[in-house]
């Protein structure tokens, strides 16, 4: 029987070249794109599992509730982990990272007297690599980093550094800053690992012994008050989470202060859950979305719906044409159900050859999805497991369903209807077509009106006015090491140089992961303390960003107190419990954490120091040239090149260490936006093929129409129709439609949109005509196809059509 049915289907195919050319085309591209989307999610969702442990190991998350909104950290104390570990049975084990975020390290090879930057370096507990399933290539890994000055390099970084040279047992010399100093010193290579994973979100490429930060932050290692350490935990199986989350309350009382523990609490988060939780601070690695998971896997299944559609269409439409087969064959004894098994049996092979061009369409499509999506993701048929049973699962559902509606519709039709020729079901049969053609197109809008929103949306992100000017702010970092200049001498030389506009010093810069710290107003008791961000800049960083005072001055070497003395901003004026800006300044502000007790001298304009993602939050700024890690140089606009010519000569003619390095403050920004960018081309390109789907079936069923209409359409020309008119008389109907499509579309694409954008602090609204627009876009390109295909029908010679119809 199964031969037979291959037999029969492959007949057709060959029988009706066209329709079936569409019918495949369309399923082949409905599983590609299923199928990539699929491999994207399945990325996403694998975050982490490769580790063995991975069902049982946590993370510690910290809660500060002495924010507005109780913001949760990704680090946390050092003796937080140890402290767990001995007071709770439940838990087996515990590791420990710190990693700089950002920071520039100069790396110098002795033996070659060669330099590399490196800034993606990690520091962690000796039992790292029994903890987490990293792959050590050599060294052991009980011993690897147990000391002090030793180093594991990733596969890539020790071929970056070395060649092809083994670099167990060679020597590397490390400069970096920690803090408010810096830190040189020698590290032995110990081991080398495999390069970590893509799908993990702890990424470096050089583990360090965490016992080597000893000398430069004595004492770090047992401070319950520096929140530092990314800090794991592996649990006992079957562990009560519930049980373990609420004494770890009594737990915090015990370590901490009346103060800090009333405002302190502690989480235990799945590892598996880290990358789709983005409302954690300080996230080691860009986090992934779980919304983005859901809008995808929609996108997914709705592409391969409208591929399915189209099959169901076309068949439907050419049932007639069927007829005569299922009546013989009823005649002859065959049964409803067989009928429907071989109907079904055809949609499903012809589901399979598309499978076999699908392949070749994902071959074609992963490089170009790949660099639209970020990732690096690979089909690898027989290396992933999962890969061709979805791929077979994918063909198998899609012929099903393609083939359910016509195998069911003409296995129902009875012989005394067929050979009369009375199809009772014929306007059900063209009902559910306009369906279908609604449930396409609806699709198709709601996909095009996601794109148009999410484009407004990065526009407005962009350009947004952010309180700080961001365009032609060049980003210098400062590396110590043994001969370090005095970065006054070379902030003075760029600021007396008509290319330069303005130089300031800063710890951080927009952008980054800022640091927070513990402040309090005056007239606030020992315990109301609120945490804020805190940076140190000296007296030309404002200016030189461009912000605003509301009240107060900026911080001058005139005024010796202003070494102590503090400028917020408006938000921080209003949390420590000044009444306005005015009111603040003069007032005293206490900042333990920093060894800081002095007066507000300054209060600017609330301005985005990060991504609008986030809603402006109290910030300080503090004069302390010992935080300094950045030059933030203001170019003349009037010829940048010639201006970054002139800072380049002008480093190399101070800093004989090391080259310069740079970035753009404005390119930084953009790059916080990477995740919307990327949603965004995904969103048109699947758009885009979505579109062409829904084209494409109304491009055979038009062309199946006009066909079987051909007698109507001569005897309308012979009666005086025009060739003009026939085209318009056809897509009358399917303009119909699609006007119905735009009705249902636009309420939910609203509703869908204004969902998303509520992920942003600031957004816009979702814009009527962006809806309008993408409805309009869409009817245009598939009116013109029915129009082409219609237009076509009517030029053929009546006489002819008639003589042989």
């Amino acid at each position: 029987m199964f031969k037979n049915y291959i037999k029969i289907s492959l007949r057709n195919i060959l029988k009706y070249k066209v329709y079936s050319l569409i019918n495949i085309l369309g399923l082949a591209v409905g599983i590609a794109c299923f199928v990539m989307l699929m491999l994207w999610v399945n990325d996403e969702l694998s975050y982490d599992t490769f580790h063995e442990n991975s069902e049982n190991i946590y993370r510690i998350v910290l809660v500060d509730k002495t924010t507005e909104t109780h913001s949760k950290y990704a680090v946390a104390a050092a003796p937080i982990t140890p402290g767990l570990k001995e007071e709770f049975p439940e838990v087996k084990s515990f590791t420990r990272f710190i990693i700089p975020p950002g920071r520039d390290a100069l790396i110098e090879i002795k033996e070659s007297e060669q330099k590399f930057y490196e800034n993606n370096i990690a520091w962690g507990d000796k039992n790292v690599f029994e903890f987490f399933t990293f792959n050590l290539i050599s060294g052991n890994a009980e011993s690897v980093i147990d000391k002090p000055g030793q180093v594991v390099l990733t596969e890539s970084t020790a071929k970056k550094l070395f060649g092809n040279e083994n670099p167990v047992g060679k020597s590397i010399t490390l400069t970096m800053r920690f803090r408010e100093s810096g830190d040189k010193r020698d590290y032995l290579v110990t081991g080398v690992m495999k390069d970590i994973p893509s799908n993990s979100h702890l990424k470096f490429n050089m583990l360090c012994s965490i016992s080597s930060l000893d000398e430069v932050m004595p004492g770090q290692i047992n401070d319950w008050g520096f929140h530092a350490y990314y800090s794991y935990l592996l649990l006992n199986e079957n562990s009560d989470l519930n049980d373990i989350n609420s004494r770890i309350t009594n737990f915090i009382k015990k370590n901490y202060d009346a103060a800090t523990a009333a405002n302190t609490s502690l989480e235990l988060q799945p590892i598996k859950n880290i990358h789709l939780t983005n409302n954690i601070l300080f996230e080691p690695s860009p986090g992934g979305n779980i919304i983005y998971i859901y809008i995808l896997t929609i996108i997914g299944f709705s592409i391969l719906l409208i591929a399915s559609v189209n099959y169901m269409n076309l068949a439907t439409a050419r049932s007639a044409n069927r007829a005569k087969e299922v009546g013989i064959k009823k005649v002859l004894g065959a049964f409803k159900k067989d009928l429907a098994k071989q109907f079904l049996g055809e949609s499903v092979i012809l589901s399979f050859i598309a499978l076999l061009i699908s392949i070749l369409i994902i071959e074609m499509l992963l490089p170009a999805f790949n660099e639209i999506s970020g990732k690096q993701i690979s089909a690898n048929y027989f290396g992933n497991f999962y890969v061709i049973p979805l791929l077979i699962f994918t063909a198998f559902i899609t012929g099903l369903i393609s083939g359910s509606y016509p195998a069911i519709y003409l296995s129902s039709l009875t012989p005394v209807s067929i050979l009369k020729g009375n199809l009772s079901s014929a306007s059900r049969n063209i009902l559910l077509r306009k369906l279908l053609i609604i449930a396409q197109f609806t699709i198709s809008i709601i996909m095009f009106s996601g794109t148009f929103v999410v484009y407004d949306q990065l526009t407005y992100l962009k350009k947004s006015d952010l309180g700080f000017k961001k365009e032609q702010v060049m980003l210098i970092p400062i590396t110590p090491d043994e001969d370090r200049f005095n970065p006054e001498v070379l902030k003075n030389e760029f600021k007396n140089s008509p290319h330069i506009l303005e130089a300031g010093l800063s710890s951080e810069t927009p952008g980054d992961l800022l640091p927070m710290y513990s402040m309090r107003g005056e007239g606030k008791s020992e315990e109301e303390l609120i945490t804020m961000v805190t940076v140190s800049i000296d007296e030309n960083y404002i200016p030189t960003m461009g912000i605003e005072f509301k009240a107060g001055r900026n911080f001058s070497k005139n005024f010796a107190s202003d070494s102590i003395g503090f400028v917020i901003n408006e938000s921080a004026a209003y949390s420590l419990g000044f009444s306005s800006a005015e009111s603040a300044i003069g007032k005293n502000i206490d900042a333990p954490e920093i060894n800081k007790s002095g007066k507000v001298i300054g209060v600017v304009k609330d301005f985005n120091f990060t991504s609008l993602h986030r809603k402006i939050e109290p910030l300080v700024f503090h004069w302390g040239p010992s935080f300094f890690s950045y030059y933030s140089v203001r170019l003349n606009s009037e010829n940048i090149s010639e201006a970054v010519n002139f800072v380049s000569d002008t480093w190399d003619k101070h800093v004989t260490s090391r080259p310069l390095r740079f970035s753009f403050l404005d390119e930084k920004f953009d790059k916080l936006y990477q995740a919307e960018t990327r949603l965004g081309k995904i969103f048109i390109a699947f758009s885009i093929l979505s579109l062409f789907l829904g084209t494409l079936g109304l491009f055979g069923l038009v062309s199946f129409l006009a066909e079987q209409k051909k007698r109507e359409i001569g005897i309308r020309k012979v009666l005086g129709a025009s060739s003009n008119s026939i085209p318009i008389l056809i897509s009358t109907d399917f303009l119909k439609l699609l006007i119905v499509s735009t009705v249902i579309a636009l309420p939910i694409s609203y509703l869908m949109l204004d969902n998303w954008l509520d992920n942003f602090a600031y957004r816009i609204n979702v814009g009527i005509f962006s809806l309008i627009f993408s409805a309009a876009f869409t009817i245009t390109v598939a009116i013109s196809s029915v129009i082409f295909q219609a237009y076509k029908a009517a030029r053929q010679n009546p006489a002819t059509v008639l003589r042989n119809n």
